[in-house]
């Protein structure tokens, strides 16, 4: 209980101290304005924090900042562990979040099989999106494992 405890302060304090990335798509992403998905931010699973959670399709999104080539190999652990319990993952990098959120958005609809619906009296895109580098592609652990080229 007190491990639990201490990782909701943790997911607490991360919801306070948000990157601009990760601020980017909780606007999107939070009261189901994103195909009427419910996400959840900063989420505890037990032993760790997530970005974001959609319960209901079992499916994690994380967002990598400049720090991720130091936590690789522990990120990559976390990952493991949590798709042995039947999580997906979608992990994007800070820079694409923040300079091709339209196309982050539009994979994350198609691995969900979702159609990408977005509230736009909440929503406004900040300019023009560039043409993104990322990729969907299928693997050993299911479609819709992110890369970038």
């Amino acid at each position: 209980m007190e491990s639990r405890n201490k990782l909701l302060g943790y997911a607490r304090r991360n919801r306070s101290t948000a990157t601009k990335s990760e601020q980017m798509m909780w606007n999107v992403l939070r009261k189901k304005q994103f195909s009427s998905l419910k996400f959840r931010r900063q989420h505890v699973i037990e032993p760790y924090i997530v970005d974001f959670a959609c319960l209901s399709a079992k499916t994690i999104v994380e967002i990598d900042g400049g720090y991720h080539e130091l936590t690789e190999t522990a990120d990559q652990e976390r990952q493991r562990y949590l798709e042995s319990l039947g999580w997906r993952f979608l992990r994007f990098t800070s820079e694409d979040v923040e300079s091709n959120l339209e196309t982050i958005l539009a994979i994350i609809a198609k691995h969900l099989a979702v159609e990408l619906e977005i509230d736009r009296r909440t929503y406004r895109p900040s300019g023009m999106m560039k043409k993104s580098n990322c990729r969907l592609q299928d693997s050993a652990e299911g479609p819709g494992i992110t890369s970038f080229e």
